[in-house]
């Protein structure tokens, strides 16, 4: 549940605050999201488009308040993806223009820590973003194979490394749902999956 729910940095808001501020807590929390979306979407802009200060803060605003963003205020959980998103597809871009490789590693690892199901999605949306920015997006005028080749693997590895950071959430997670998704404590006596389960009759 954590895992799936409260594993967020952003949920320590409602953690620290009183109890008597619970929606207040909650407020802040939304409004502390969606300012991150717009902060690290400037920072993207700014970073990668070389857009000025002040036109990042135009276009980012706008992207923070997207649909997507307004909409999932009720479910808070699923917008940590729309803060992470533009530091990933950053770190995608420096990985192949410079080889960096913590510049992608870090905010791919804190998606799959923060939302195990968010992060699967933007695992997702690596690939392709990764596989169009180096054949169409990358300012370098030609690659080798061999770069290429090079390329690849280190997008492979740096990728299994996020996820290797995050596997004290993600393993626990899985073995959790592995037994149903409304049977965290218990399942059947067909399905086992190395571990002893508690039967409950």
């Amino acid at each position: 549940i954590i895992g799936y729910y409260l594993a967020s940095p952003f949920t320590l808001i409602v953690m620290l605050l009183p109890r008597t501020m619970l929606l207040e807590s909650l407020l802040i929390m939304q409004l502390a999201k969606i300012g991150s979306i717009g902060v690290t979407f400037s920072y993207y802009l700014q970073k990668s488009k070389k857009m000025r200060p002040m036109n990042s803060v135009i276009f980012s605003t706008l992207f923070a308040l997207c649909a997507y963003a307004v909409i999932q205020l009720m479910d808070p959980m699923w917008i940590d993806g729309l803060i992470l998103l533009p530091l990933i597809a950053l770190g995608i871009e420096y990985l192949v223009d410079k080889k960096a490789r913590v510049n992608y590693i870090i905010p791919l690892a804190i998606i799959f820590f923060a939302n195990f199901y968010i992060g699967f999605m933007l695992a997702i949306f690596s690939v392709i973003y990764f596989l169009y920015y180096l054949f169409f997006g990358t300012e370098k005028e030609s690659m080798t194979i061999k770069e290429l080749a090079f390329t690849v693997l280190r997008f492979g590895y740096t990728s299994l490394i996020a996820g290797a950071c995050a596997a004290v959430m993600v393993l626990p997670v899985y073995f959790s749902l592995s037994l149903g998704k409304f049977e965290f404590t218990t399942c059947s006596d067909e399905r086992r999956v190395g571990q002893e389960c508690v039967l409950r009759r």
